[in-house]
């Protein structure tokens, strides 16, 4: 039997991969790309983001089956121009769309202040924007595992967090939980950034 909510998640995940039943695979296009839907109205946007807190990812709204990690509400999006759409069955989301916190009307603002001046620094952030809709604030992400190509086709990027990288189960996900600590994290990029770093030099002595 499948956790609750299992169903209806897994269409669109940071991996370039996709969860669906056989029947539903058949439905989607090879190329999603070509698969678009329209803008949200303002009222409709409005809608969406007074029902995220208490329907997390608007899983099932509209066929929807996203996948995003975090306790904040939030759900994937489509850029289209100037609008927001959610994603038709096998699009790749391009956006993060996150209403405010209701304890913390200034969610929004804070996170987008804070954001744009770790980019002025020169982290390598994702570019955000804020606006609103029916008086309700949000914050728009640019999703960073995602990438761009000829005529705008987006193409999904693998990523891992650490827990999946070391096996680690969700459960056991924090320190206080006997599970991932920062030596853990450290170990691991050390290991790959060494790996990395003799893949080079094999490149350099085979040219």
């Amino acid at each position: 039997m499948s956790p609750p909510g299992a169903q209806g998640a897994g269409g669109d995940l940071v991996a370039p991969g996709r969860v669906a039943r056989p029947q539903t695979l058949r439905r989607v296009r090879a190329d999603a790309n070509e698969v678009q839907g329209a803008p949200l109205s303002e009222e409709a946007l409005a809608t969406v983001l007074e029902a995220l807190p208490r329907q997390p990812l608007l899983i099932g709204e509209a066929g929807l089956r996203p996948s995003l990690a975090g306790a904040q509400a939030k759900v994937p999006v489509v850029r289209r121009g100037e609008g927001i759409a959610l994603p038709q069955p096998g699009e790749p989301s391009t956006h993060i769309l996150k209403p405010a916190i209701p304890d913390f009307p200034d969610s929004v603002a804070n996170e987008a202040f804070v954001m744009r001046l770790a980019a002025r620094v020169g982290l390598d952030v994702a570019p955000v924007e804020t606006g609103e809709a029916g008086g309700r604030p949000y914050l728009l992400v640019t999703r960073y595992d995602r990438a761009w190509g000829e005529g705008g086709r987006v193409r999904r990027l693998h990523q891992e967090d650490f827990c999946q990288a070391l096996g680690i189960p969700p459960e056991r996900k924090y320190a206080a939980e006997k599970g991932l600590a920062f030596p853990d994290c450290f170990a691991l990029v050390r290991r790959a950034s060494e790996r990395a770093s003799e893949r080079a030099r094999g490149r350099r002595l085979m040219c």
